[in-house]
């Protein structure tokens, strides 16, 4: 049985995590537009992509399964995971479709549906991504 773990999501975002605490980040990401695909995929491509090409094999691949699972099965909910990272700009109005553009750019438009969710079974360790690094 293989296991997914939803922090790995939580882990990927780190490079934005807490910036809502910062006013200078607020004020950075003022016009900022979650629901916009060239934005959003522009801030993975610059924030988020080379943090995670610079994580190890284990972590990338933990990271590459959970985002699918969790894309395909909606066992979570996107936008509380949007929220809990305290992103330094509006949530987006379909949150789903925002980890959809992450996944695009850190796997190079793969398709995600193509998981086997009944071949995975959800681990809820919260720090099981920050053991691996």
């Amino acid at each position: 049985m293989n296991f997914v773990n939803r922090y790995f999501i939580d882990d990927v975002l780190s490079p934005l995590s807490g910036l809502a605490d910062s006013d200078e980040d607020v004020k950075q990401y003022k016009h900022f537009q979650s629901d916009n695909e060239n934005q959003v995929k522009a801030l993975f491509h610059e924030k988020i992509k080379p943090a995670f090409d610079y994580k190890n094999d284990n972590i990338k691949i933990k990271t590459k399964n959970a985002l699918a699972f969790y894309l395909v099965s909606d066992k979570v909910n996107f936008a509380s995971i949007f929220h809990s990272n305290l992103l330094p700009f509006q949530s987006p109005k379909n949150p789903k479709l925002f980890f959809v553009w992450l996944w695009e750019v850190l796997f190079d438009f793969e398709n995600y549906n193509l998981i086997d969710i009944k071949s995975f079974s959800e681990n809820n360790d919260i720090d099981e991504p920050w053991r691996l690094l």
